[in-house]
């Protein structure tokens, strides 16, 4: 298959399903009732939040889905490569072609390697060489910083 044909199928794709979430967002949309005792200004401006809120519902839903699905996919083509022989592991720092199916090339990047410091660990050796507990506890006071949590948007049915 030519990449240019890829390309058109998934565009294609895409706009199908960009024709389907726009359709059920106007469903919601549709659903909201402006408040008379408001201004029009006011009711815009709740409508343009209400849409914002049912864009969020709508996109959040998919990514749950396509986020599940696309794990179920990774675990796949790295079973079947296995398979049919081959070694669908990459190497680090590298692209490596695992497969070619005559129609779609399966390409594996593996980004190098990163380092962690479990904090509890380097203690321990700290303290195995001798380092004096105050210095320690000084040292890790004064690397602490706040990390804000996540955030998550949380959307539901008012009634």
């Amino acid at each position: 298959m030519r990449s240019s044909e890829l390309a058109m199928q998934l565009s294609e794709l895409l706009l199908a399903a960009d024709h389907l979430i726009e359709a059920n967002i106007g469903n919601l949309d549709a659903k909201f009732v402006p408040d008379p005792a408001l201004s029009n200004e006011v009711n815009a401006k709740a409508f343009d939040h209400h849409k914002a809120v049912t864009r969020l519902l709508i996109y959040q839903h998919l990514n749950s889905a396509i986020s599940a699905e696309l794990k179920k996919a990774k675990d796949s083509i790295n079973e079947t490569a296995i398979e049919v022989g081959c070694d669908p592991t990459g190497t680090t720092g590298m692209t490596d072609l695992i497969s070619d199916t005559g129609v779609l090339t399966f390409h594996k990047k593996r980004n190098n390697d990163g380092v962690s410091l479990n904090v509890k660990d380097l203690v321990t050796e700290l303290r195995l060489l001798g380092v004096e507990k105050d210095v320690i506890e000084k040292a890790q006071k004064s690397a602490e910083g706040v990390r804000m949590g996540n955030t998550y948007y949380l959307i539901g049915a008012s009634e």
